[in-house]
């Protein structure tokens, strides 16, 4: 390459453009905001006769290098789409409509996704369309036994450029609609196939026909046309409608699978703000740690951070919509394939030139901290810890932190107690901290409203306490001892109500109590509930139950204490720095703990005024000594800290010794998930040999040509059967 040639971009991003209008200006918007800055666009403006829509291209002719404006005759769609790849050099090929928009890093994430994984031809993600009508699509390339019937994917889809070429581009000849579903039934019969990202990246712009003079789609309006292509792919591609779409190879599973040294690309952003986070967490749920992340984004995002959030465990992610709305967020297991996460992460933080790296009960994370330190000697290293759990040998996320101590440059912990032992297990004391998770007391505060509100509902009578229990129905959580003191204080004839919020294994076991000892009317199972139900849940009760095995220092006490709420809870952890006697009880968990319980809350159930002292005084501990601003201010002088050293760090880390860490971390989670799915297997087995399962694979290939055969009907019966179900009302996963 020559000195002065400029590297040939990471991705080409393709729009034919015609009369769109204002409309243009939020795919703008989007494009300009994407997380990969690395690309190139070409804007095929496709003979446009509208005089304002053509201005709307004027500013985007010459004022960035990376954006080319061209301009033919009207002919079509799939030509403009065409004339669009000739004139890029990207070996990546995204299509993106001109009225359409995506998340800031579908562009990234899609990249990345076809540098780490050689299988796919092709990737998009889940979609929603916006507009005239509403929906949410989780379903792309991956629905393959109904793609052959409908069309699963938009046409915003990243293609490999060889690909491209090889199958021939769009048919320039169809311009009535569907070349983007043909070209995708033609890359199957040459053998190429896709990929999904399980995330909504892409965003589709429904309108209303009259709104939009654009292309004409002819399968919208003519239903015909559609039945015409239908009966033109089965004569041209038999072969995938009597065998099927092709099948991606499975993962290459090899242990020690060589770790990626070098990004595919580069991508240097220059971020706004004064310090630039990288978060590794473990998943994004609704436990604490998540939520105190959450609060944890949203100050340093006020006091001029930019973070980014890398959750690093295999699994469901709930909360993935709430992290971004402060930070970039990436879940590896997506769209990389394991051995690729170190490189990926180191291309994090050269991306986003990263002052500091924070890990919160990422066992990865902590396992990747030689390669970090080896490959970012300047950047700082922090941890914050929870909880010790009794259940693992080091004590969990804590026994890593004092593993790892030399390679950090500061230590954070939810409590003193936990700071004190980290340090008794070899932690340097100057280099460990305590920062209290704490609580937003705007946020969480009594509300008369909702108190009434919630009550009302639930049918609480006016005179009767309510006792919250807001937490995971879990071992930990003892649900058999919250059992047992409801159960006697039943008996005892106490006026209460207990609302249970929250799911989890041992929820079935508490139902069956429930109905058994005849508390159907003492006791409300809510299930899992959203974090804005727990908070009007706060404001309808009076005391907070929390019977744990052990904690640490719970999130959920700050929340109730805010709200007003005395917590009954264990002595555990770092509870007792929290709860002090005039704000709530605290008991021992020993034989006698279901003894002290019921003491505790029957003395608080019928000791009215002791009891609104008590709420007063919680209310009062939360907000002068642990609101989230001070958590905030504290946490941010901590980071100044860990940057401070680790810029005056003089050592050089081997960088020999990060890889062969990051290969056993790598491997390390490898079997990890082997483990978990061979959990999976051995109870799939016990079933198999109970039920005789001989002829799996025959149903399996039953079924497909049943799905293959009986869809076309189905479909033509889709809009009668969701009228009965719903009775006119659109499915809850659609709204």
């Amino acid at each position: 390459m020559s000195p002065n040639k400029p590297p040939v971009p990471a991705v080409a991003i393709i729009t034919p453009y015609y009369n769109t209008g204002v409309l243009f200006e939020e795919t703008v918007a989007a494009v300009r905001r994407q997380t990969l800055q690395h690309w190139e666009w070409v804007i095929v403006n496709d003979g446009s006769t509208d005089s304002a829509a053509l201005r709307v291209l004027d500013p985007l002719r010459g004022g960035d290098a990376r954006i080319h404006v061209i301009d033919q005759p009207n002919r079509g769609l799939p030509a403009a789409r065409n004339a669009g790849v000739a004139a890029t050099s990207a070996p990546l090929l995204f299509f993106l409509d001109s009225d359409d928009l995506i998340a800031p890093t579908a562009l990234e994430k899609l990249a990345w996704l076809l540098h780490s994984d050689e299988r796919p031809a092709f990737a998009t993600s889940w979609s929603t369309v916006f507009g005239a009508e509403e929906l949410r699509w989780p379903r792309g390339f991956g629905t393959r036994d109904h793609f052959l019937f409908e069309n699963m994917a938009t046409p915003m889809v990243m293609i490999r450029r060889a690909v491209f070429e090889a199958v021939g581009g769009f048919d320039e000849a169809r311009t009535r609609g569907l070349e983007d579903y043909e070209l995708w039934l033609r890359c199957a019969a040459q053998g190429f196939w896709g990929r999904d990202i399980a995330e909504f990246l892409v965003h589709q712009r429904r309108k209303h026909p009259q709104q939009y003079p654009g292309y004409t789609w002819a399968v919208r309006d003519d239903p015909r046309h559609y039945a015409a292509f239908r009966r033109e792919m089965r004569q041209r591609y038999p072969a995938l409608f009597r065998d099927g779409l092709p099948q991606l190879p499975p993962h290459d599973d090899r242990p020690f699978a060589p770790i990626g040294l070098q990004p595919p690309f580069t991508n240097p952003l220059a971020l706004p703000g004064r310090r630039r986070l990288l978060l590794l967490m473990a998943r994004l749920d609704m436990g604490g740690v998540s939520t105190f992340a959450l609060a944890l984004l949203q100050q340093l995002a006020a006091r001029g951070y930019h973070c980014t959030v890398c959750a690093t465990m295999p699994g469901s992610h709930p909360l993935l919509a709430e992290f971004e709305q402060y930070a970039d967020v990436f879940v590896p297991e997506h769209f990389l394939r394991r051995a690729d996460i170190p490189c990926f992460l180191s291309y994090l933080i050269e991306s986003r030139r990263a002052d500091a790296v924070l890990i919160s009960n990422s066992v990865l994370g902590y396992r990747l901290l030689p390669w970090l330190r080896a490959r970012h000697p300047r950047v700082a290293l922090l941890d914050y810890t929870h909880m010790r759990d009794p259940d693992c040998a080091n004590q969990g996320n804590p026994g890593f932190s004092a593993e790892y101590a030399l390679l950090l440059d500061r230590q954070l912990a939810s409590s003193a107690e936990l700071r004190d032992w980290i340090v008794e297990h070899g932690a340097p004391p100057e280099q460990c901290a305590v920062v209290y998770t704490s609580a937003d007391v705007a946020r969480w505060r009594p509300d008369p409203a909702a108190r009434a509100r919630v009550r009302a509902e639930l049918a609480i009578g006016v005179g009767e306490r309510v006792l919250l229990h807001a937490a995971r129905i879990t071992a930990q959580k003892q649900p058999q001892v919250l059992a047992r003191v409801l159960l006697q204080l039943a008996r005892a004839g106490l006026p209460f109500r207990c609302v249970v919020a929250g799911d989890g294994p041992d929820l079935p076991w508490l139902r069956a109590f429930v109905r058994d000892h005849g508390l159907r009317e003492r006791v409300l199972l809510l299930g899992a509930v959203e974090a804005s139900r727990v908070r009007d849940l706060m404001a309808a009760a009076d005391i907070l139950f929390l019977p744990s095995a052990y904690e640490g220092l719970a999130l959920v006490l700050f929340e109730a204490m805010s709200c007003g709420v005395v917590p009954v809870t264990v002595d555990s952890g770092g509870q007792r720095e929290l709860v002090t006697p005039d704000s709530g009880v605290l008991v021992k968990p020993d034989q006698h703990q279901e003894q002290r319980y019921v003491a505790a809350l029957e003395w608080l159930l019928r000791a009215s005024r002791q009891l609104a002292a008590m709420q007063a005084a919680a209310r009062r501990r939360i907000a002068e000594q642990f609101s989230i601003e001070q958590m905030g201010a504290q946490l941010d002088a901590e980071i100044d800290l860990a940057c401070a050293r680790a810029a005056r760090r003089d050592a050089v880390w081997s960088s020999d010794g990060g890889v062969v860490a990051a290969s056993a971390a790598i491997e390390e989670l490898r079997q990890y998930e082997r483990n978990h799915r061979f959990r999976i297997a051995v109870g799939a087995w016990e079933w198999w040999k109970r039920s005789g399962g001989g002829y799996v694979g025959q149903a399996r290939a039953a079924r497909e040509r049943l799905v293959r055969r009986s869809y076309p009907l189905r479909l033509r019966l889709r809009p009668a059967w969701r009228r009965i179900r719903y009775g006119g009302r659109p499915p809850k996963w659609q709204q």
